[in-house]
């Protein structure tokens, strides 16, 4: 893909807000000249009102013309886009099928709205365009759904809502929680339990399986050793030299930072779980109690995990039965 693609991709962002308040305020238009002929009698709808609702009814049309035309850029804007490879997945398929879909809805609604104004079948003409019009505006909110969940990840919507809104929602607190360790904390996976969930609420929004910026994927242990298109992001055993780290360290105004704009920001004590965990040699499998945990990072692993004893005497994991009741009694 070349570079002029890219550049008129890059205006998807932009271009996709016009058809969203187009095609709504065409809706809001219709609603309102509807509703004004649904109640005009002497003492509801006033002589003044009239004409306003007249007025209203007559700028649908070019409303929903500009609204055609921004949602067909949009899309194509959007198609350019997402042929840059920096996004896929389930959420990236469904909102592109969704965008060309308001597209097409919104080509065949400004196509019905003309027809209704012309024909002699009016009545119906106007329901087939009032179907297409709700129908529409409906898709768009589903595609707009999709886009601010690729753009800021899962849980978005949700993130700062009251708690039973974020439940109906669907929880989503805008990134993965610690993962619950059953048994010893020593027998915790460093990767899965500590490292995993910091970069799933820091990283994966942008690097992750619907949208992998600079063909990065943080969402799994390959991905963070495969690296990107720049190579790879971390040096095993040398946290140092990785790229990674680097730009995670790297002030919110520097156009290397990670995340950009100061979104989500990695704290420090984070950064020092990650600059850890390479210089241990970025191990998948290894366990806590394998490692050696410095005084820097300790509190956060024990946070995440609890207290991770080290040294004394090892116990082995074994399930004991309840006890002989008869045997007891007779001792």
């Amino acid at each position: 893909m070349n570079e002029l693609t890219l550049f008129l991709g890059r205006f998807h962002p932009l271009l996709v807000h016009f058809p969203i308040v187009l095609l709504v305020l065409a809706g809001v238009s219709e609603l309102c000249a509807w509703w004004g002929r649904r109640t005009r009698s002497p003492g509801v709808l006033n002589t003044q009102a009239s004409p306003a609702l007249s007025a209203l009814a007559d700028s649908t049309g070019p409303v929903l013309s500009l609204g055609a035309i921004s949602a067909l850029a949009a899309a194509g804007a959007g198609y350019l886009l997402g042929g840059s490879g920096s996004y896929g997945g389930p959420t990236f398929v469904w909102h592109e099928r969704l965008g060309v879909a308001v597209a097409t809805g919104a080509v065949l609604t400004w196509c019905a709205w003309i027809l209704a104004r012309r024909s002699r079948h009016r009545k119906l003409t106007t329901a087939v365009y009032r179907t297409l019009l709700i129908t529409t505006i409906i898709v768009i909110a589903l595609a707009g759904h999709l886009g601010a969940t690729l753009t800021h990840g899962e849980g978005y919507l949700a993130e700062h809502a009251p708690a039973a809104i974020r439940g109906w929602l669907g929880g989503g607190a805008g990134g993965a929680a610690a993962v619950p360790v059953a048994g010893r904390p020593d027998q915790a996976v460093a990767y899965s339990s500590v490292v995993q969930p910091i970069l799933a609420r820091r990283c994966v929004n942008c690097h992750g399986r619907d949208r992998a910026e600079g063909k990065l994927r943080l969402d799994a242990i390959e991905g963070i050793r495969k690296g990107g298109e720049d190579g790879p992001v971390i040096v095993a055993g040398r946290a140092a030299d990785s790229e990674m780290i680097r730009r995670i360290w790297l002030p919110p105004s520097h156009k290397d930072a990670m995340p950009p704009g100061g979104r989500h920001p990695v704290t420090v004590s984070e950064a020092a779980v990650l600059r850890w965990w390479i210089d241990q040699g970025a191990p998948a499998d290894k366990k806590l109690g394998e490692l050696e945990i410095t005084a820097e990072v300790e509190p956060v692993i024990e946070a995440a995990v609890g207290v991770v004893t080290r040294g004394g005497p090892s116990l082995p994991d074994v399930n004991v039965g309840p006890p002989d009741r008869p045997a007891v009694a007779a001792a």
